[in-house]
């Protein structure tokens, strides 16, 4: 009898899942403000759900019904109290008794003095990813200076709040070293979340969110179709209970205009345009998408008075196109928990009367009792193709 860190998929942990009857296990080690592992609560689910969305700034959400194995109270020494932080892992014995532990995140009690509640040795638990700490305010008029990189002035943006992790693959001065544009002020009582969405979003394609290990990442978003299969759902490892596939025909466009601020004293406006086909990018006149093949009859037209550069508008351009690109089929699916599907913008393989289509996860939602389904929610992904970013 052992227990194991599961750091990926293997054939092993792949027959682990294919087990028709699970021990599950659950662990929750609380630390304090630094992370700074203090212990350990063990015990098991009734009930509760981890959910998971690229969509929210607040990326992972937490409601557990948790049976401890100790008598445990709400006071400042408690485990739950408002200046821990709470890692949570979930396990799952095999046939030999060994248990397989999955890292599920690490968050922060939410409202604990009314979302937190015992019942004997019953805990109610609430708790969100620590992006939930930038839903503050800044307490002083604070200005970030024109030509700071983005990933700076989000990392200084974070230290407003304490965090201390940062993580990022930008290398200064590179081709994705994008700049604040101006010089960015936030006044007293404004939201540091809010500012860290808005910045963020200066340039499109690139993310702000909290990972696993509760580091504050800063990154470009990135094609996924070369990625490492998460899942395969199809022969063994398909736990499949029902899938739906949908396509958004209001979603589909060919033809993007991105308008920036218009200055009214110099009589100037940013604006940039990108075309599926057309003469900027003929090796796209075969897309199903392509103004040859559908017309000029999809177009978007985006209006943004913060954009003051062309190169702005560019990046939303391209942004909004790659979207276009990626968004044909979606799926929703409900399956019987894999527990190794942590985490968002992972790919996944899904098949559906005889074909197989290559996925990005979007959204996940996890249950922490043993009885419960598991939904995935992910969109069809494809090939980079030359002129789509």
């Amino acid at each position: 009898m052992a227990d194991y860190m599961s750091t990926g998929n293997t054939e092993h942990i792949n027959f682990i899942m294919r087990q028709k009857t699970k021990k599950l296990k659950t662990r929750i080690q609380y630390l304090d403000a630094n992370e700074k592992y203090l212990g350990e609560v063990s015990g098991y689910c009734t009930g509760g759900n981890i959910d998971i969305s690229n969509s929210d700034m607040v990326r992972r959400s937490l409601s557990m019904e948790f049976v401890a194995n100790s008598k445990l109270e709400i006071n400042q020494k408690s485990p739950f109290w408002i200046n821990k932080r709470l890692k949570i892992l979930t396990g799952v014995e095999d046939y030999k008794n060994n248990t397989y532990w999955f890292n599920q995140g690490i968050y922060v009690p939410v409202q604990p003095e009314t979302s937190v509640s015992l019942s004997g040795r019953t805990i109610s638990l609430a708790a969100e990813d620590k992006m939930s700490l930038a839903d503050n305010p800044v307490l002083m008029a604070t200005k970030l200076n024109l030509d700071t990189p983005i990933y700076e002035a989000v990392k200084n943006l974070g230290v407003l709040y304490g965090e201390k992790k940062f993580l990022t693959s930008i290398v200064k001065n590179s081709a994705d070293c994008m700049k604040l544009p101006y010089d960015y002020e936030m006044a007293a009582g404004d939201s540091i979340q809010d500012a860290i969405k808005e910045i963020t979003n200066l340039y499109m394609g690139f993310e702000t969110f909290y990972n696993l290990n509760g580091y504050l990442v800063f990154d470009k978003m990135l094609n996924r179709y070369n990625d490492i299969v998460l899942w395969d759902f199809s022969g063994r490892n398909d736990f499949t209970i029902s899938r739906s596939i949908s396509a958004d025909y209001n979603q589909v466009f060919n033809d993007f205009m991105v308008y920036g601020y218009y200055d009214d004293k110099a009589g100037t406006q940013p604006k940039y345009q990108i075309t599926i086909g057309g003469n900027k990018y003929p090796s796209l006149k075969n897309h199903p998408f392509s103004v040859e093949n559908m017309g000029r009859t999809h177009s978007m037209v985006i209006e943004e008075d913060k954009y003051t550069d062309v190169l702005q508008c560019q990046t939303r351009a391209n942004y909004e196109l790659q979207q276009a690109e990626n968004l044909i089929n979606n799926f929703s699916i409900t399956t019987a928990p894999v527990y190794s599907i942590n985490d968002v913008n992972r790919v996944i393989k899904v098949s559906d009367n005889g074909n197989s289509y290559l996925c990005q996860i979007d959204s996940v939602s996890y249950p922490l009792d043993i009885n419960s389904p598991m939904t995935i929610g992910c969109h069809e992904i494809f090939e980079p193709r030359e002129g789509l970013l």
